[in-house]
């Protein structure tokens, strides 16, 4: 069951959840609430990523999932980041879906056509600059900005150690940086 919330925030009246369950969910909701804002600047799915997780980690408490108990922490917010993944690729999936609704949306937001065409020059600029890129370097930032990977996951997925995915990664919008401003400066003359 889910939890009811009071006016201030806090957990009051709850079904089928014992006084701990309650306890945990005032303890962790603020701390989830601001993790998953950070990450997805919206304050709704914020608040439903916090309620799913507070779900999930009193289920897997009560099934006896969680060894140590020492662990409850990093695993509260293991269960947030997971959701908040899911919610990054729903959204990857969606644009994959749509690739034209995104401009669609843009040109419906700009009023103005000139600011409409030089936004979509733009984007077609950065992905020549990409086009530059190697090719290991683009699956870089595309695992990270496209899917919203930690740097953990690119490395287990890319076979490579955590450190040198953040290198690689580093480098990589750096050379990017480079290659629009170049790009960037030949169109004007």
């Amino acid at each position: 069951m889910i939890p009811a919330r009071s006016s201030k925030g806090t957990f009051s009246k709850v079904v089928d959840v014992s006084h701990d369950e309650t306890r945990l969910g005032e303890r962790f909701r603020p701390q989830i609430v601001y993790f998953a804002l950070r990450r997805l600047r919206d304050r709704t799915l914020a608040e439903e990523v916090a309620q799913e997780t507070l779900v999930a980690v009193i289920q897997a408490l009560r099934e006896n999932r969680l060894r140590d108990d020492s662990k409850l922490p990093a695993f509260v917010f293991a269960v947030a980041k997971n959701l908040i993944c899911q919610i990054y690729r729903k959204r990857y999936q969606e644009a994959e879906a749509l690739p034209d609704l995104e401009m669609n949306f843009f040109k419906l937001w700009i009023s103005d056509p000139e600011a409409c065409l030089l936004l979509e020059e733009q984007r077609k600029e950065v992905g020549r600059a990409l086009g530059r890129l190697r090719p290991i370097e683009r699956e870089i930032l595309r695992l990270s900005f496209d899917e919203g990977k930690s740097g953990v996951d690119i490395a287990k997925e890319l076979g490579m150690g955590q450190a040198a995915v953040r290198k690689r990664k580093s480098r990589a919008l750096a050379r990017l940086r480079k290659i629009y401003i170049k790009m960037s400066q030949k169109t004007e003359l």
